[in-house]
């Protein structure tokens, strides 16, 4: 299953990267590249995901109904906004 999730990469003055994902707090990585940056930060977050997701499911059993949800979210990003 795929998800998509907002991802803030920021150059540390020392030329390495820090990025985190707005959704999912502690989801939070560095790197010396960019590119090292976004698959650490991607690692996290499926860690996190994966951990949280067996946390949710140790409680299941025959009266739980499982299903999908989708929520429509507003883009706060400044790409979205138009500045004049």
């Amino acid at each position: 299953m795929k998800q998509h999730f907002h991802t803030i990469i920021k150059r540390r003055p020392d030329g390495s990267y820090v990025a985190w994902v707005e959704e999912v707090p502690g989801s939070i990585s560095r790197g010396r590249s960019i590119d090292e940056c976004r698959r650490r930060v991607r690692e996290s977050l499926t860690l996190i995901l994966d951990a949280r997701r067996s946390e949710a499911r140790r409680w299941l059993d025959d009266s739980c109904v499982e299903e999908l949800i989708e929520v429509e979210c507003h883009d706060n990003s400044p790409q979205s906004h138009h500045y004049v």
